[in-house]
């Protein structure tokens, strides 16, 4: 059995690959084929998109691609969910658009991490209790943590909302979470191949830094650290 992991961020490619027997850092549940995709928000809409405090979400630089070295990665786009902000049900399904998160002053976040999960993928389960038993940390360093759940109880089958809420159900979220049934907005950002997907997400720009198929060992929070350090350091991307 092998598998492997691709990371650009900084410039550097790193595949990591293993076979059985042998232990690595970066390990994922397989995953069946996508089912069709979204295509997210129509462009008409977008320009009526703002974030909390009235900025209009990006509108230029959509894409998949994350930054590699001094390359810019794509913008993520403006996808439109329904789940539990902050892991609340109680009023239902809430629609949860990623302008929530867009935030070019810095007030709130520096980064968004979306965890994409499954609730058949063993990895993503042990990925979502660190994050939510570090998610304070992370707030305290403006991390925006999200989670996206696609999949069922079966690999490769859409996530219904039954399972979506027997999952919210296991973890309590502290954080926003939302069902990508079927990973229907989502997909078109990674190659099957496994779970949990995470994306770092600059929220100045919505630039996309880094895309990962497979679970990290811990500790996540100095991970995301070095993603923190490069928004510090840089000026946001600017999309022509």
């Amino acid at each position: 059995m092998s598998f492997q992991t691709v990371s650009r961020f900084l410039g550097i490619t790193t595949v990591i690959a293993a076979t059985a027997g042998i232990s690595a850092p970066i390990v994922g549940c397989s995953s069946a084929a996508a089912p069709p995709q979204d295509t997210g928000l129509p462009a008409e809409d977008l320009s009526t998109e703002a974030n909390p405090y009235s900025v209009a979400y990006p509108t230029k630089g959509y894409g998949t691609q994350a930054r590699s070295g001094n390359v810019a990665g794509n913008v993520f786009k403006n996808f439109r969910f329904y789940g539990y902000p902050n892991g609340d049900g109680t009023g239902g399904l809430q629609p949860i658009s990623m302008a929530k998160y867009f935030d070019p002053e810095m007030r709130n976040y520096k980064i968004i991490v979306l965890s994409v999960t499954g609730n058949w993928c063993t990895y993503c389960r042990q990925e979502t209790a660190e994050i939510i038993a570090k998610n304070e940390v992370f707030k305290g360093k403006q991390i925006a943590m999200i989670q996206a759940v696609a999949e069922g109880k079966s690999s490769g089958i859409p996530a219904t909302k039954d399972n979506f809420d027997a999952w919210v159900k296991d973890y309590k979220h502290n954080f926003d979470v939302f069902l990508d049934d079927g990973k229907r907005n989502l997909s078109q950002y990674f190659a099957s191949g496994g779970l949990p997907f995470n994306l770092v997400i600059d929220a100045r720009t919505m630039e996309i830094l880094s895309a990962q198929n497979g679970t990290r060992p811990p500790p996540l929070d100095k991970e995301y650290d070095s993603f923190v350090k490069w928004v510090d350091g840089n000026a946001p991307t600017e999309y022509k």
